[in-house]
């Protein structure tokens, strides 16, 4: 019994990622603690090409005996969320980096 890789790959990727990041961030020190948000941003551009992939192929798949689906409209739904996710992503770090760099700052106020 084979499964579809595929189809399944972008969540996969994200998975990956998060033990990535996860990993990454238990090692860096606390100035260098943007590369995990990096390494995040780029996770979610990795997951974005299966989707890509699996949208130009067209066809309907099913995984799991069917309790698993992916057709146009879930592909869109994963497009939009990884899209929020990326733009969360560079928000947050443009956000850390202007207003809470500072040793002795305790917030934005």
């Amino acid at each position: 019994m084979g499964y579809d890789l595929h189809a399944i790959a972008p969540e996969i990727v994200l998975v990956a990622t998060i033990v990535v990041v996860l990993v990454a961030d238990f090692f860096f020190e606390y100035r260098e603690r943007f590369r995990t948000a990096t390494l995040a941003a780029l996770g979610v551009l990795a997951a974005m090409i299966p989707v890509v992939t699996l949208a130009v192929d067209g066809a309907r798949r099913t995984l799991f005996d069917g309790s698993y689906a992916v057709d146009p409209y879930a592909l869109v739904m994963k497009g939009f969320f990884l899209a929020v996710a990326y733009v969360t992503i560079l928000l947050s770090v443009r956000a850390s980096t202007t207003c809470c760099c500072s040793p002795r700052s305790w917030g934005c106020w």
